[in-house]
């Protein structure tokens, strides 16, 4: 409870849900592979291994969590005008926040059996504290900063499945 927002308390109550844990139990001990992604806060991601660890999961089951990624502030009437090299070159600070909660979630994790941390910022934006606002061709990643568009998923899932652990799954 005490990581939930005030105002999602009663909806988060309701263990019929679909998504809570307490619900998915059974079928997350069926899993080969269980995958954590979520919009982390850094209580819950400093929470996560306790959680992890409280699930119970088999020993032959694997564990992927994908950590934070932002895109920054999207402003898309700032690029109507913008020549396509401008738009290729442009990035975007993507804050502190994203990576220190991907930071709390890789020492977190780092260790415990059967885990594997995934770090989209790292694997999207290299180590730079910005990230891309357009794929190489010239498609809008996000429309909002979190959630990508039909080709930003497309962009960020190629680099996900090509250079992390999710590709061997």
């Amino acid at each position: 409870g005490k990581y939930i927002a005030p105002k999602d308390r009663t909806y988060c109550a309701n263990t019929d849900r679909a998504d809570s844990l307490k619900h998915a139990k059974e079928q997350i001990l069926k899993a080969d592979v269980v995958i954590f992604a979520a919009r982390w806060k850094p209580e819950t991601a400093k929470a996560l291994p306790r959680t992890i660890k409280h699930l119970g999961l088999n020993p032959w089951q694997k564990v992927i969590v994908l950590g934070s990624k932002n895109f920054g502030k999207i402003t898309i009437r700032h690029y109507i005008h913008m020549t396509n090299n401008e738009l290729r070159a442009l990035e975007n600070d993507i804050g502190e926040a994203p990576i220190e909660i991907n930071t709390i979630l890789h020492k977190g994790l780092n260790g415990v059996n059967k885990v594997a941390f995934v770090d989209p910022i790292k694997l999207i934006c290299g180590t730079d504290q910005t990230c891309p606002v357009f794929t190489d061709g010239l498609k809008l990643i996000s429309y909002d900063g979190r959630h990508l568009t039909k080709y930003g998923a497309r962009y960020v899932g190629r680099k996900l499945f090509q250079h992390s652990v999710l590709g061997k799954i």
